[in-house]
């Protein structure tokens, strides 16, 4: 997986940021680059796909059905990195405390 962009962060701190989730339109008017809707969605998606952010299905919002989107547990060690990020799938591997020399 690669990095994440200055746009993603700055997208995944709004998400984190806000209480409940958040849709695109909401979303939108607070980015600092003023990214079109389908720039604003790539930006989003690819954090859909890294597992940082929550897809969550159509709400009745504002009169209209809307995608929202909420952080992850991965998401948040972006954002405050102070835990290892383990992939769900992948085993642990620990370190023996003690390596005999022979």
């Amino acid at each position: 997986m690669k990095g994440i962009t200055r746009h993603q962060i700055e997208a995944l701190g709004l998400i984190a940021g806000s209480r409940d989730p958040i849709d695109l339109d909401q979303l939108l008017p607070k980015l600092s680059w003023e990214p079109s809707k389908e720039a604003a969605q790539f930006t989003i998606r690819a954090l859909v796909t890294k597992g940082m952010v929550e897809k969550l299905p159509l709400k009745l919002r504002r009169g209209r059905l809307r995608v929202s989107y909420q952080m992850t547990p991965k998401g948040s060690l972006v954002l405050d990195p102070r835990g290892p990020v383990q992939e769900e799938n992948e085993p642990q591997e620990v370190e023996p405390a003690f390596v005999p020399v022979l």
